[in-house]
This record gives structure tokens, C-alpha cells and sequence, in this order.
């Protein structure tokens, strides 16, 4: 019962008399927490409060530290906001991480078209849980596919020139494999974590 009762947020009520366990709202300034799901003192009670606010725009929530209430701050890289106080936490599993290098841009130009691909070379399936974007400015927008190999033959380099014009198709991508991402419109760095399961 009691993981039940968390990823509902509340806390579980144990057997009572006739009354089976069941999950219950914490009172205020409590959460659950540990293997019973029991409701404690919240010791980040006043993130709660911003705790939405921080998650909405991608921003874990730091406590009120002496003269500073509390505020939303964005995560350190390979870290997003989690539970119910918007704490940054580490994503789980295996990072696996990818630099596509330097694109020069003039002032006012664009690159339309460009497409960036690599090979995995993984021997097995990957289950990805989450992904982080860092860029340095100049992406206005970009949609991430997973293609499995064999599928398609799409050249392991970056940046790949005219890409539409030499066979590349979003729907085939998708079809073939799926769509991973799409980033938002010129953000420099955001993050997507995948529900479990």
C-alpha cells in the first residue's frame, strides 16, 4: 500500500479495527515518507508552497536560508526537480552523453534543413527514462528520433547538410522508430523525464 500512497503523495493509514490501510492526504507541513509511507514534518514545508510554480518552469526549489524566502533555481546539469518540494535530484540509470560540436551562425543567418544523427552501437535495447538539451543559443527548434538500426541508412556524422533533400523524412523516422523529443522553441537547456514504466 504504502508505494501506492507516495506516488499519490499522501500518507497511508494503517489497519484499524474494521478500516483496511488506505492512503490519506498528509496534514499541512507533512509529507510521506519511508517504506510505511507515514507522514512526517516537512522540513522544506515553505518549498511546498512554490513547489508547482518551480516544477512548471523546469526550477528545483531551493529552502528559505536565513534572509532568503524561498525561490526556484534552475537544477545543476544531469539533475531536474522531483516530489512533492521540487528538490533536484540526479536522473537514474546510466547517462549516456553526446556533444554534436560547434555551429557558427552570422548574425541573422539560419540553417534550415540541418539534421544531426549518431550511432549508438548498443548491443542491446535502451530504455531511456529521461533526457537533458544544453545548447549555447542559436536552436530555434529540434525534434529527436530513435531509429533502430538497419532500418534506415543515415550517416553517423553531424552536422548532416540538406538532410530532407537526401532522404531524410521526420514521418519515416517516427515510423521506423519513434519520436524522443522536441525541444521547446529557443530554450538553451531543458530537461523531459519519462513517467516509470
Amino acid at each position: 500500500m504504502a508505494p501506492q500512497c507516495i506516488a499519490l503523495q499522501q500518507g497511508c493509514v494503517p489497519t484499524d479495527g474494521e478500516t483496511a490501510a488506505h492512503c490519506q492526504a498528509c496534514p499541512e507541513g507533512q509529507y510521506p515518507s519511508g517504506t510505511n509511507a507515514e507522514c512526517i514534518e516537512n522540513p522544506l514545508a515553505d518549498c511546498a508552497g512554490i513547489a508547482q510554480q518551480c516544477m512548471t518552469i523546469q526550477q528545483g526549489c531551493v529552502p528559505t536560508e536565513g534572509d532568503t524566502a524561498a525561490h526556484c533555481q534552475m537544477c545543476p546539469d544531469g539533475q531536474y526537480p522531483s516530489g512533492i518540494n521540487a528538490q533536484c535530484v540526479d536522473f537514474e540509470g546510466l547517462a549516456s552523453e553526446h556533444d554534436f560540436g560547434t555551429i557558427t551562425l552570422a548574425p541573422g543567418e539560419e540553417h534550415n534543413g540541418w539534421c544531426q544523427s549518431w550511432v549508438l552501437n548498443n548491443e542491446t535495447e535502451l530504455w531511456v527514462n529521461g533526457l537533458e538539451f544544453i545548447t549555447q543559443g542559436g536552436y530555434h527548434h529540434s525534434n529527436w528520433f530513435f531509429v533502430p538500426e538497419g532500418k534506415h541508412s543515415y550517416p553517423d556524422k553531424s552536422p548532416w547538410k540538406n538532410c530532407y533533400s537526401k532522404g531524410f523524412s521526420e514521418i519515416d523516422a517516427a515510423l521506423s522508430g519513434g519520436v524522443l523529443y522536441a525541444q521547446s522553441t529557443q530554450v538553451a537547456r531543458e530537461f523531459q523525464k519519462f513517467p516509470a514504466g
